[in-house]
Formats: C-alpha cells, structure tokens, sequence
C-alpha cells in the first residue's frame, strides 16, 4: 500500500512555527527516503504557510488544507 506523511506546518503561536521552507525541504527528504505520499494539514488561516512548504516539495503531495475541522 501507500506509505504517508502527515504534515501540519502550523502552529497556534508563530514563534512555535519552524521556517515553511524548512518544512517543506524535511518532508520532501523523509518522503523520497520512505516512498511516501505527502498530506498537508492546516487550518484556512494557516494556507500561507502550507503554500510556502510546498514550493520545496517535489513528491507526491495531497493538500488537505481546510478540509477538516476538529471543532
């Protein structure tokens, strides 16, 4: 089956959020070492920063953003 990375680059405070960039650079290595598909997770507010992780990633990608809710 398909192996995935769950992804959620966000955080409730931004001094807790580590660089988009670096993110997006860490999955993309976890998932080329693993043959893993890419979930990002995130609130609406937070697609800004799902879009920057995403411009460091190559592999497969599925962008959940928005798409759940734990209210």
């Amino acid at each position: 089956g398909v192996r995935y990375i769950v992804v959620h680059p966000g955080a409730s405070e931004s001094k807790r959020r580590f660089p988009p960039e670096l993110i997006g650079e860490a999955a993309e290595r976890i998932a080329r070492r693993t043959a893993s598909a890419i979930v990002m997770t995130g609130g609406s507010e937070e697609r800004p920063i799902v879009d920057a992780c995403r411009s460091a990633i190559s592999a497969p990608l599925a962008d959940m953003t928005a798409a759940f809710s734990v209210e």
